[in-house]
């Protein structure tokens, strides 16, 4: 978010010369730039741009629409009273949208989605706001965790760190750019027409669709430099903007053991556990989503959660700052931990970047989303090429260098293959192809490792409920009894003792007699009769 030295930003806004474009690697064929190149007439060619278009008229005709669209935003009659605020509806309206096509990846990673509108004249305090919470330590280790793994960064290879990222901000403004696709999905329109009615939903979603046209065309028209000294001049003509903060997480190393206690059994108890289950407890591991190693249920390292915060003037650059804002959580894994070497990288790929971003960043996603999609597994789990790029563009996935040759490889593919260069560019091909396969086959092994995971997880959480609750049902049987036999032991100590009946089926003849001679001194007849009727008296 850092706006750099507009000197510093003139000298290296330029991607030509990156390593990670397709000629730009070769002193001979940088000098044509020839994916470049084929870039800027295609795009031109299909927005119909034309030598008759400028940028007065254009531009004219775009603040008019920008005006139409601010009337349905907030609605006013003709005194200037409010009648209809719909700001909350088209926010709510984005996170939909945002959650139909990002689901899994804002779950996977439990994004937070923070979505407004902004007046333009707010985006450069938000932009400040931003760069001062990016400054604050907690921030910094937050995203650290979020990133995780960390490797030093040497001098030799700062300049590819700076190649590197400017790839992958083309493709974070790249995919942005791509959601005026996603204004044409039935969900927008389905939603428009919830909050205006079908024909004033028509009205405005033709006059955004327009904006976008326009401002794609503007793009190629107004020079990339010159769009770039009036970003740094008036920062308070911004559409919008995006950043993220953290959520920190209710838990203290304290905690984190005390649940552990809980989670895990007392020996004798998993004792008691494995012979009801007939096994071993169930192995609790998987590979961490966001880089790192093995973590148990109880002790996760993380104590971070991202926010995701967009801010738009109209609902299409909500959409635009949504995306760009999950991109760039997504890329957080490929700036470099060394602190220096991240200050340059940062520096030399800021805000001032971005107009030639919005030139080649819209083809370049699409020749790598065309390259995965090759892959017969892109569409096995939702979200793929966005976890393709999270694991891509991560520093301990691949050397800079090979990711920047498998950039070259991806987006050379894209070429037609009757271009006079095209052998040239495509050398690094099968390389990129070869690399890219076994990414989305690490990428799936790790989702299919998590879902089993989450699924042993969940089989362990049945079996030790069900054990537990027939321990305790066990448990309150056991004390049920002991208070019966406690109850039974208190009334007995309670009753008169009684002196009980000896057995006289076992007595000799003589015993018998001295009983009825008692009997008979006590003058107990009854007793007399019973004992000389006995049969081992009477024998």
């Amino acid at each position: 978010m850092k706006i750099r030295d507009f000197e510093k930003f003139l000298e290296e806004i330029t991607i030509k010369g990156n390593p990670g474009i397709p000629g730009e690697d070769d002193e001979q064929l940088k000098k044509k730039s020839p994916y470049l190149s084929e870039i800027e007439r295609q795009e031109k060619q299909k927005l119909g741009i034309t030598g008759a278009q400028t940028v007065g008229s254009l531009g004219g005709q775009l603040m008019s629409l920008l005006k139409i669209s601010d009337s349905y935003v907030i609605e006013k009659d003709n005194s200037g009273r409010v009648i209809a605020d719909h700001r909350k509806e088209l926010e709510e309206l984005a996170s939909e949208v945002m959650m139909v096509n990002y689901e899994w990846i804002i779950n996977r990673y439990e994004i937070e989605l923070d979505i407004k509108f902004i007046e333009s004249s707010q985006i450069s305090s938000f932009l400040q706001q931003n760069e001062r919470e990016e400054e604050d330590e907690e921030f910094q280790e937050a995203e650290q965790q979020f990133s995780q793994e960390m490797v030093e960064v040497t001098d030799k290879n700062v300049r590819d760190e700076v190649h590197k990222r400017k790839i992958a901000n083309l493709i974070i403004q790249g995919e942005a750019k791509h959601t005026k696709h996603i204004l044409h999905s039935q969900e927008v329109k389905d939603g428009l027409n919830r909050i205006y009615g079908e024909e004033k939903a028509k009205i405005i979603f033709e006059t955004w669709d327009k904006i976008t046209k326009i401002a794609d065309k503007l793009d190629w028209i107004i020079p990339t430099q010159s769009r770039s000294q009036m970003m740094m001049a008036n920062p308070e003509g911004f559409a919008g903007a995006c950043g993220y903060a953290w959520n920190k997480k209710e838990k203290d190393a304290q905690e984190k053991e005390e649940e552990e206690e809980d989670y895990f059994l007392p020996q004798e108890e998993e004792d008691e556990y494995t012979e009801w289950t007939g096994g071993d407890e169930e192995e609790m591991y998987s590979e961490d989503i966001f880089g790192g190693g093995d973590f148990t249920e109880s002790k996760q390292e993380f104590t971070y959660t991202p926010i995701l915060r967009a801010r738009g003037v109209d609902f299409p650059m909500l959409l635009h700052e949504s995306v760009k804002g999950l991109f760039e959580l997504l890329s957080l894994g490929g700036i470099p931990d060394d602190p220096k070497t991240a200050e340059i990288v940062v520096s030399e790929t800021g805000l001032a970047d971005e107009p030639e971003d919005w030139k080649y960043g819209p083809r370049i996603a699409n020749d790598f989303r065309k390259f995965v999609q090759v892959n017969r597994k892109w569409d096995n789990y939702p979200n793929i090429k966005e976890e393709l790029f999270k694991y891509m563009f991560h520093r301990e996935t691949m050397p800079t260098d090979d990711l920047l040759r498998t950039f070259r490889g991806i987006l050379a593919y894209s070429m037609p293959k009757d271009h006079p260069e095209y052998e040239k560019l495509a050398k690094d091909v099968p390389f990129a192809r070869k690399t890219v396969d076994a990414c989305i086959d690490e990428v799936i092994e790790r989702i299919e490792s998590e879902l089993d995971y989450q699924k042993d997880m969940e089989e362990y959480r049945k079996k030790l409920a069900e054990y537990e609750r027939e321990k305790a049902e066990y448990e309150a049987w056991e004390a049920e009894q002991k208070r019966k036999a406690e109850q039974k032991k208190v009334q007995k100590q309670a009753q008169p003792q009684t002196q009980e009946e000896p057995d006289y089926s076992e007595m000799s003849k003589r015993d018998i007699q001295s009983l009825i001679d008692d009997a008979l001194d006590k003058g107990d007849f009854a007793t007399v009769k019973m004992l000389s009727n006995l049969p081992n008296y009477k024998r």
